[in-house]
């Protein structure tokens, strides 16, 4: 089994020849720990934008970008490109609204990278004025790896394959899939750095270093340049080596008995398998990952791996510039955990019933073929007291037969009656879940934008749907609804009369028009 890997985290921005404390165009945000919580087995995210154009106000769009395309990664439903593909398509759609409305000398274009790690996988997204550098064992790869806002002497052929953010209506994203393991590391940039700096550059930066000398290393390269730089380490997760099961399992092997030792090979039987044998090599061992196409891997890192108190240290740092957003999906227990905890329990129930029931009716069977197949049972000789006995044991069946045929009903309606309360529960807490969902969905609206908005609404008002055919006639869906229709006329324009006048007709006195 392989170990378990976790990313750590380095940023730095410079603006005007000035280092940033914080990154508006940056976000980090950890993987939903909870499997049930919308946005699980979407991975760590992180993403850089940047703007080009007559932006008066950059620093807050840059942020609009990298909020929005977190909100719309993690709350997609699909696979992880897919997700990164409609993220994309979000921020494409506000910018190209944005330059729809205002005059051409203000229109503006967005460049972002976007990567997502899951466990050894990790999915880039970018399009743009933007680029990540992947340096796995040692081999370095820019994405894209040649680019019309990147290289000041590349012309593509053709012009459609190089788009960025805000030029046209459809998003299309370069999305490339890469295999890391410990010791590699991926940098996301703006084109402040991208169109400086080799990969060479990069990978001798950042190579066989730890993150904050990785910091180091290229602010010592870019000096003033202004950039934005997000660094992200792939190392072994030490928390999760120190789980119980995991150090039970460590010391069983520890106290496992040796190998038993091979008997000495005499050297004419030795030859021909040293013969066969190829010369190892640093990093044999390890999987081979691709970049941009498959490559051997060597070993990256020696002892500079940082520990758990320095990577601890090392988020810490980076804490006030990269808002890490993950507190929304880290509930350990959620209301489907406890819908499934319940069926298990109804099932457990259900189940010692039926067979308390089978148990009651094999019991009255055999009382009631017992005297069909057991004359054959009677001693050939009577003896005193075999009369007396036998009509007590015939007084026993009926009475049996009584409590079962009592016991039947009750048991069938104990059964119908708890399963009743049980899916009357289940309905109340799926109703409760689809109106809070619904609710939160409302809230969302109120600080996103108008296209998100509108999107936020349609799915709140699903929700109330599905929540009505549950129970129907409730008053605080009607109120929701009246919330999301005065809204939804709010983002419209849209101003209802509270009535209208009947009209004149010809009829009327004064309306002669002979």
């Amino acid at each position: 089994m392989s170990a378990r890997l976790t990313t750590v985290v380095g940023q730095f921005s410079i603006v005007n020849g000035i280092w940033k404390a914080d990154a508006a165009n940056q976000v980090a945000v950890r993987a939903p720990k909870a499997a049930s919580v919308m946005g699980a087995g979407k991975g760590d995210l992180f993403v850089l934008a940047e703007v080009r154009g007559a932006a008066g106000d950059r620093q807050a769009l840059e942020k609009q970008m990298v909020e929005m395309f977190r909100d719309a990664y993690y709350m997609s439903r699909g696979s992880i490109t897919a997700s990164l593909r409609r993220a994309m398509q979000v921020v494409g759609s506000m910018l190209y609204d944005r330059n729809y409305t205002v005059g051409v000398e203000q229109r503006i274009i967005g460049g972002l990278v976007a990567v997502a790690v899951q466990g050894e996988d990790a999915f880039v997204a970018q399009i743009g004025p933007s680029a990540c550098y992947a340096v796995l064992g040692g081999h370095v790869q820019r994405y894209p790896d040649r680019s019309v806002w990147l290289d000041e002497n590349y012309r593509p052929d053709n012009q459609q394959a190089e788009t960025a953010l805000g030029l046209n209506i459809l998003t299309t994203p370069n999305l490339h899939h890469l295999r890391v393991g410990p010791d590699d590391v991926l940098v996301l940039a703006d084109s402040g750095l991208a169109a400086t700096l080799h990969p060479d550059d990069v990978r001798t930066a950042v190579q066989g270093t730890d993150i904050k000398t990785a910091i180091k290393n290229l602010g010592g390269i870019v000096q003033s340049l202004d950039c934005s730089v997000m660094v992200l380490g792939v190392v072994k997760d030490h928390a999760a080596d120190k789980h119980p099961l995991n150090a039970a399992v460590a010391r069983l092997r520890q106290q496992a008995d040796p190998l038993p030792e091979m008997a000495p090979v005499a050297m004419a039987e030795a030859e021909p398998a040293r013969a066969r044998r190829t010369p190892s090599r640093p990093g044999k061992d390890r999987p081979r990952r691709p970049v941009g196409e498959t490559v051997s891997q060597t070993t990256m890192f020696t002892d500079d791996t940082p520990e758990p108190a320095e990577r601890e240290r090392v988020m810490a740092s980076t804490a006030a510039s990269i808002p890490l957003r993950a507190t929304a999906f880290r509930n350990s227990r959620t209301a489907s955990q406890d819908v499934w905890k319940m069926m298990t329990q109804f099932i457990q129930r259900t189940g010692r019933a039926i067979l308390l029931l089978l148990a009651l009716l094999a019991r009255g069977l055999q009382v009631l073929l017992r005297p069909l197949v057991g004359q054959s049972d009677e001693p050939p000789y009577r003896q005193a007291g075999m009369k007396v006995s036998r009509s007590r044991e015939s007084a026993v069946p009926w009475k049996l037969l009584r409590n079962i045929a009592i016991a039947i009903p009750v048991l069938v309606a104990v059964i119908v009656g708890v399963s009743y309360l049980q899916k009357g529960r289940l309905q109340e807490n799926e109703y409760r879940r689809l109106v809070d969902t619904a609710q939160t969905k409302v809230q969302q609206a109120a600080a996103a934008d108008r296209n998100a908005a509108i999107a936020l609404l349609a799915e709140a008002n699903a929700l109330l749907t599905q929540a009505e055919q549950i129970k129907a006639d409730q008053p605080e869906i009607s109120q929701m609804r009246q919330q999301i229709a005065v809204f939804a006329d709010k983002l419209a324009n849209v101003t209802r009369l509270p009535g209208l006048a009947p009209l004149r007709q010809y009829t009327d006195p004064g309306t002669d028009l002979g």
